[in-house]
């Protein structure tokens, strides 16, 4: 177990609050979109108030009185504590027996109540896979200047170096007096300065690990390109020269850059399905991942961000059925975030694309360690 828990953290740390609780029933995931306005707060906590008396009439469908009354008191104190927060689109809210906690989102999910013996993780998965944090660097022949955009917010960030060329054409700073045409001169400092471009980027990536876009002209770029050695994490480049850019014109700018952004990893995840298929080391539908996963066969979990499928367990554990679960007294009521949490536990990855990308896969695919038979 220790070994488990020590391989989630690494992939998932903020998640191990929630894998650490043991199952039981009722465990109840309220998940619901929430207008991101200022102004808002007391409306949140009028709709959290008559949300929970929805779930205590759920609770009261399927559990005895005994069972219904320390979490309906757990969940009321919850509400009287609740101090909304502005700036997000969604809320998450998990109560247990032996466990309560809210979450806020940055996504409008689905709303959603599920009671299971277990809590729906997903949504806490897919809001830390959306990209709203980043490094803009804006690159020119004569500037040079770094961005941390967070959450919708746009500052700029001082790295220590230079970020004027002047200081690479200044013989006192660098030794360029041997260049004596006047181009070799400038070839020089323009090397030194992309140089000293990236050297920045090392310093901003130290302090904000995380996705980089950079703009400029094709030269700069290309010549940025052969120099760097931050290639892995940046996610765009964007042709044109933005120095005189407003704010809000560069905040648009990154919209389309984590649009972009998002396109490519989809396209980059399809095609190891692509792959992982040719060598059959892919899983795809709801009962064959079970399978997979509860043998502890996976590393890589693609799956459409809504897709969901009640179903009933099997005589034996790795077995699911999704047909008749009417009939089940109490049926699993979301098999793929079970999947999600099965997989997490073992070390596992998961990755969401948008609805109806994964249609010929069944909605949800599961790169494997080893050849299926």
């Amino acid at each position: 177990m220790p070994l488990v828990l020590e391989m989630t953290s690494k992939h998932y740390p903020e998640l191990k609050d929630f894998l650490d609780q043991q199952e039981y029933a009722p465990s109840i995931s309220f998940i619901f979109p929430f207008e991101n306005k200022l102004g808002h707060s007391k409306e949140l906590a009028y709709k959290l108030k008559t949300k929970s008396v929805e779930i205590e009439k759920a609770l009261t469908e399927k559990y005895t009185p005994e069972q219904v009354k320390p979490l309906v008191l757990k969940l009321q104190l919850m509400v009287d504590n609740f101090k909304p927060e502005n700036g997000h689109s969604g809320l998450a809210l998990f109560l247990s027996p032996v466990f309560d906690k809210i979450v806020y989102l940055d996504f409008k999910p689905q709303e959603k109540l599920i009671i299971d013996k277990n809590f729906e993780i997903r949504d806490l998965l897919y809001n830390k896979s959306i990209l709203n944090r980043l490094i803009l660097m804006l690159l020119s022949g004569n500037e040079i200047r770094y961005y941390l955009y967070d959450h919708g917010v746009l500052s700029v960030i001082n790295v220590g170096v230079p970020t004027h060329i002047e200081a690479f054409m200044d013989d006192s700073l660098h030794d360029v007096s041997v260049y004596y045409e006047k181009s070799d001169r400038k070839d020089k400092a323009m090397h030194l300065f992309m140089k000293n471009a990236d050297e920045g980027l090392s310093l901003a990536l130290k302090d904000y690990p995380c996705p980089v876009v950079v703009t400029g002209s094709e030269k700069i770029m290309a010549h940025y390109k052969l120099l760097s050695s931050h290639t892995q994490v940046i996610g765009d480049y964007i042709h044109g020269n933005y120095q005189e850019a407003s704010p809000a014109e560069l905040i648009a700018l990154i919209g389309r850059a984590i649009h972009a952004i998002r396109i490519k990893t989809e396209e980059e995840l399809i095609s190891q399905l692509e792959e992982a298929l040719n060598k059959k080391q892919l899983a795809c539908g709801v009962k064959e991942v079970w399978k997979q996963v509860v043998e502890k066969n996976g590393r890589l979990l693609a799956v459409e961000k809504n897709y969901r499928r009640i179903a009933g367990q099997g005589p034996e554990d790795e077995e699911i059925f999704t047909l008749d679960t009417d009939k089940v007294p109490f049926p699993i009521q979301d098999a793929v975030d079970d999947i999600i949490e099965k997989l997490i536990m073992n070390g596992g990855k998961v990755e969401f694309v948008e609805d109806d990308k994964l249609v010929k896969y069944r909605r949800v695919a599961l790169i494997t360690h080893y050849t299926l038979q």
